[in-house]
């Protein structure tokens, strides 16, 4: 027996730019989080002079650069969202909520092009 999904439900929700936004927080949030153990342990990986080494070569990675660029693009999405919602507690006018989502969506794009861009100019 196959359970169908019911339509009806999955259309009644509208999906807005502030729906959007809060997903997009949330997950970028959660992938940093775990990050930032992944970080720690490679950083505690580095005493040893040989294991630096290995790591400086595995680092210079085309396929790691690609993941830094990714890195980049969570931190962009969760930073300029939190300035997003910094601006709406701080009295914006709902008027504005979705022209500040698109601006710091754009903003975040051309940075990330800018900083992707140099990113992989470092590649030998």
């Amino acid at each position: 027996m196959t359970v169908k999904p019911n339509k009806k439900i999955l259309r009644s929700y509208k999906w807005h730019t502030g729906s959007l936004a809060w997903i997009i927080h949330r997950i970028t949030g959660i992938l940093l989080f775990f990050y930032i153990f992944l970080h720690l342990y490679l950083i505690n990986k580095l005493k040893d002079p040989e294991e630096y080494r290995a790591m400086i070569t595995f680092m210079n990675d085309p396929v790691i650069k690609l993941g830094e660029i990714a890195l980049l693009g969570l931190v962009l999405a969760h930073s300029l969202n939190g300035i997003r919602l910094t601006l709406i507690d701080t009295g914006v006018s709902t008027k504005l909520h979705k022209i500040i989502f698109w601006a710091s969506a754009c903003t975040g794009f051309v940075i990330l092009t800018i900083g992707g861009l140099y990113i992989l100019r470092g590649i030998k």
